[in-house]
This record gives C-alpha cells, sequence and structure tokens, in this order.
C-alpha cells in the first residue's frame, strides 16, 4: 500500500510525519528517504489538482500492475557496480532518496544542486580521465540552471571536444506528452516521472549503462 503525506510549506521534516514523532522526534531526512522508497510520498503543500491526479494515478499503479512482482524479481538481479553516476537534483530529499536507490544496488553516486554545478562536474570529471560518469540524471527545474539548459551545454562541450555523448536522463514530474518532447530535444535520451519509482529507475540506468544481471 502507498501513503502520501502532505508537508506544510517549509515544515521540518524531522518534526512533520506524526508516525514517526512517536518513535523519534528528531528523525533525519535519510530516514526519510528510506522510507520514501518503500512507497511513503512527500508532498509539499499547495499541490495542483494535475500533480493529485498523478500522484494518486502512480499509487493505484505500483498496487495492481500485473507484471510488478516479475519486475521487481528482474530488477533485485541488476548489479550496478563501478558505475559512476551524477545526480543533478536540488531538492535534498529527493537527492537523498536517489542516492540510496542507486547505491543499493553498488553504484557510485556524485551530487549537483543545480545544472552549473552539474555542467561543471562533467566537466571534471572528463578532464579526470580515471572518474568518467557513466550516466546523468538530471532533474529538470533547478535554479542558476535548470535540467534543459544543463544538458544543452553538455551537449555543446561534447561537440566542440568530439566526445561520445553521455546518457542524460530526465527526472521530473511532468508527464505531459509535451514536456517528454521538451527532454528529447534538448539532448537527453530518456525521462525516469517522479515521484520516483525505484524498479523504473534501475531499470532504466541499467539498459543505458549496459550492466549486467547476476
Amino acid at each position: 500500500m502507498g501513503f502520501v503525506y502532505l508537508l506544510e510549506p517549509n515544515e521540518s521534516l524531522a518534526t512533520g510525519d506524526p508516525c514517526h514523532q512517536q518513535e523519534n522526534p528528531e528523525v533525519s531526512i535519510s530516514h526519510w528517504a528510506e522510507d520514501y522508497s518503500r512507497g511513503v510520498q512527500l508532498v509539499e503543500r499547495p499541490l495542483s489538482s494535475m500533480q493529485f491526479v498523478f500522484i494518486c494515478r502512480t499509487l493505484v499503479q505500483g498496487e495492481f500492475e500485473g507484471d510488478e512482482e516479475a519486475e521487481a524479481d528482474s530488477v533485485e538481479e541488476v548489479k550496478l557496480n563501478d558505475i559512476r553516476i551524477l545526480v543533478a537534483e536540488d531538492n535534498a530529499v529527493n537527492q537523498m532518496v536517489v542516492r540510496k536507490m542507486l547505491s543499493n544496488y553498488g553504484a557510485e553516486v556524485d551530487i549537483a544542486n543545480n545544472g552549473v554545478e552539474a555542467v561543471s562536474a562533467y566537466k571534471m570529471s572528463i578532464r579526470a580521465s580515471n572518474e568518467n560518469y557513466h550516466l546523468i540524471l538530471m532533474d529538470c527545474e533547478m535554479p542558476e540552471m535548470d535540467g534543459y539548459g544543463a544538458t544543452e551545454a553538455i551537449r555543446a562541450f561534447e561537440k566542440e571536444g568530439q566526445l561520445v555523448a553521455i546518457p542524460i536522463v530526465a527526472l521530473t514530474a511532468h508527464v505531459l506528452p509535451e514536456y517528454t518532447e521538451k527532454c528529447i530535444n534538448s539532448g537527453m535520451v530518456g525521462v525516469v516521472s517522479k515521484p520516483i519509482d525505484s524498479s523504473e529507475l534501475i531499470t532504466k540506468v541499467a539498459q543505458l549503462t549496459c550492466s549486467k544481471t547476476v
């Protein structure tokens, strides 16, 4: 069963969950990330009607899709050892969630807090040839430089240096086709929707990095 907890604007993650208050009033973000990966969705108010419908649809699909167990079994066999992934995401909770999901399968994860940091981190990894990233997970809406601009900057850098294009996957809550098209047009190769489903994320990463199953 999935659960949605609505956070008030600027509500403390340490005190927002009444269930965790009874156990420990100083719940860490990492604890929230662990719960999120088990199906607890954290949503900050105000909540648009489109966001509400999307969240409900995601939870219902997670409960009733017939191939859910088979997909989970397949994902459990994935190994991401020696895979380096750059996650560009400005939300601290999402950073913890994605890092935990990926590290559970052996991936090495670095975090960029916005598009500017993502572009800089990628360029630095190229210059340090033994530290190249295998994939970038790019949030589309970030301060300073959004994911679209960051992806375009990375593609321009690759073209100038005649580099092999790194797979860049969008992380977005937008479900309309025009947003997916915008991601592809900016140079991304795929989309993982928010709230992030662990099976979807790991499957996409494994496919794009040619990671093997056990």
